[in-house]
């Protein structure tokens, strides 16, 4: 069965959105009888690039894992490390053991070696962007930053020496696996993104890379990953249309080992179209996947929809 055909219709009422504000990638998990959302968003009036230097991250809850979710408040706990507490984006949450872990991306303002000949205050945030964890035993009281932070920083004498983004994580027997973005340094201006791996033995880390280049020769952002069936499954957005045919659809890779992603199949597992159960809608964006699981399956599929109109919202689609 091809990706798009696991998904059931949306409902309109399963969408998470904020007046005046963008609402982005959001991740869920669950705690005793509750669904804990985490979502990135920032205030439309910085404009839709103002999430550089503006965004924060939501906590949400719901009865549902599709929602309706309720926004609780901002995650001021994450605000008061100095690596990253200015800017936070890239939600994504995973339990391991008894204890959650909230992966994400932090930003600073910081003129320095790395970012003094950098053309605006945009771009010397964007390559201050790191990656951190927070921990809890508890969802709904809050997380709290490890000492470790920022789990995953650039190097600075490799491919992805300009920033680390886009988190996503796989637990498993004592391991974790991170899949990461960078910007290619000696691809600029050209603006082409590859992603990397890293792991640790602890969701906390440390983490080291795994490999010393990209795991995939393509353009890609967005990474997903997840284990089904004994086999390693990664969404990514194609941002140039290599994969399967137009920009900025999203495509399903898998693998045996982590080594060798191969595409799944030469067609998007979906793409800008969203099925709703009144009808079908196109949008300018829908992406940052995220898929929440139970018992090993995978229940929910959540994207980030920005409209022809510049709404945005984060949409829920349950498996069938």
């Amino acid at each position: 069965m091809k990706f798009y055909e696991r998904l059931a219709p949306a409902k309109r009422g399963c969408v998470l959105e904020k007046p005046g504000w963008y609402i982005w990638g959001a991740s869920v998990c669950k705690y005793q009888n509750k669904y804990y959302m985490f979502a990135a968003g920032w205030e439309k009036k910085y404009g839709f690039q103002g999430w550089v230097q503006h965004s924060t991250i939501f906590k949400c809850v719901s009865n549902k894992p599709e929602g309706p979710f309720e926004i609780l408040g901002e995650m001021e706990e994450l605000k008061h490390q100095n690596w990253g507490g200015a800017v936070l984006h890239n939600p994504s949450v995973c339990q391991v053991g008894d204890k959650y872990y909230l992966f994400y991306a932090g930003t600073k303002y910081e003129v320095n070696e790395l970012t003094k000949d950098l053309p605006n205050d945009n771009e010397i945030c964007r390559y201050n962007q790191r990656i951190g964890v927070a921990v809890s035993e508890n969802p709904a009281v809050g997380f709290q930053p490890v000492t470790g932070n920022p789990v995953l920083d650039i190097n600075t004498k490799a491919w992805d020496g300009t920033y680390v983004t886009n988190p996503t994580v796989w637990a498993e027997e004592g391991r974790v696996h991170m899949v990461y973005k960078a910007l290619l340094k000696d691809q600029l201006p050209e603006i082409v993104m590859k992603l990397g791996l890293a792991a640790g033995e602890q969701a906390d880390g440390p983490y080291r890379r795994i490999f010393e280049h990209p795991i995939l020769p393509y353009n890609i952002e967005d990474p997903f990953l997840w284990k089904e069936d004994g086999c390693y499954y990664m969404l990514v957005k194609d941002m140039t249309g290599e994969l399967a045919g137009n920009p900025d659809e999203t495509v399903l890779l898998e693998s045996a080992d982590l080594s060798d992603f191969k595409l799944n199949e030469k067609i998007p597992a979906y793409n800008t179209l969203v099925e709703w159960e009144d009808g079908v809608e196109q949008y300018q964006n829908v992406e940052r996947p995220q898929i929440y699981f139970e018992g090993g399956k995978p229940v929910c599929l959540y994207n980030a929809v920005r409209t022809k109109t510049d709404e945005s919202f984060n949409l829920a689609r349950r498996f069938r």
